[in-house]
């Protein structure tokens, strides 16, 4: 993005300069509102990669994780009943998703603010296009492996029921 608005002009590297240069003390507070908008706008850079994504996301995959079952259903009844350790190692998976979703979105940008700065950042377009490429099916792999990952565990979590409803005594209606 910051690539994008100084090509853009949306301001002026010479006066950034500047700016950074006379800002003294001021450096920490601004430094922390900085991250704040920056981590802001990496949750709304998050919503609209998955926006942009998802249409193109295998759902049939998603669908056949427990055949017979709506995929919501899945997932509702695996982070409901999940152990810790389930749960936390699908969301270590989820956030391989996102970061290869991301990396889709953000180095698909940074080639094309790069290759408007014309042959001096070539070499910076060709870079992220490789990369961006290659985010394409390490993204498709990691969601793949996710659903593989929630099948799994849905399959404990209901053998775990079966077995606590089987091996629970039968009151008899003598």
């Amino acid at each position: 993005m910051f690539l994008i608005c100084l090509r853009l002009s949306f301001f002026d590297i010479q006066v950034v300069k500047t700016l950074a240069s006379q800002i003294g003390s001021w450096a920490t507070p601004i430094l922390f509102v900085a991250a704040a908008l920056f981590y802001q706008l990496g949750l709304i850079m998050n919503t609209m990669s998955y926006k942009i994504i998802e249409p193109f996301a295998d759902k049939k995959i998603r669908d056949q994780i427990v055949p017979g079952k709506v995929y919501e259903h899945v997932r509702s009844a695996v982070w409901q009943e999940g152990s810790p350790n389930i749960i936390r190692n699908l969301e270590l998976n989820l956030t391989f998703v996102r970061l290869a979703r991301s990396g889709i979105i953000n180095f698909l940008l940074i080639a094309i603010a790069s290759l408007s700065f014309g042959s001096s950042l070539l070499w910076l377009s060709v870079i992220s296009s490789v990369i961006f490429i290659g985010c394409i099916p390490l993204w498709r792999n990691t969601y793949r492996f996710y659903y593989k990952r929630m099948g799994f565990a849905y399959d404990v979590i209901a053998d775990s029921e079966l077995a606590k409803v089987t091996s629970s005594p039968q009151e008899s209606c003598d």
